[in-house]
């Protein structure tokens, strides 16, 4: 009988170590695949520039349902090109990259002091929250913008 009891608790035992242990990589899994927020001063660092009151873009620029980014030159869209291949699909359905037109060029001039270099960022409600500034790495753009999106 103690021999049984002994199996009982050694099994006990065993079970409730694999269960440790899978909770702790699920745990650690979760964390590594889960995107970074960035803090008010990384997204700085980050070179994006956030308004402090979003204001209404007119006319209105593509879709409602995505949120946009206006290229002003051509560089500028090229490396946007290369910024949509490398978001992630869930990002990628949430965005949409346009260009500049002279009407939204002259509106976005009077919100940002150095518009024709930088990338604005309109969200859904057609609203100019922000952008990014020179000089472009597109790793920090990407790690930026994701933090953003994910955030709003």
């Amino acid at each position: 009988m103690t021999s049984t009891n002994q199996q009982k608790a050694i099994t006990k035992t065993v079970a409730i170590t694999l269960l440790v242990i899978a909770t702790i990589l699920a745990l650690f899994f979760h964390k590594i695949t889960t995107p970074r927020y960035l803090s008010v001063v990384e997204l700085k660092i980050n070179g994006l520039v956030l308004l402090s009151q979003a204001v209404p873009v007119t006319p209105e620029t593509g879709s409602k349902d995505r949120w946009s980014l206006i290229a002003s030159t051509d560089s500028q869209a090229v490396l946007l090109t290369g910024f949509e291949a490398e978001l992630k699909s869930s990002l990628k359905s949430k965005t949409q990259i346009l260009r500049g037109t002279v009407d939204l060029d002259a509106q976005l001039r009077n919100h940002i002091p150095s518009y024709p270099d930088a990338i604005a960022i309109i969200n859904r409600q057609q609203q100019l929250v922000g952008y990014l500034k020179p000089p472009y790495d597109q790793h920090k753009m990407l790690l930026t913008y994701a933090s953003v999106l994910t955030h709003r």
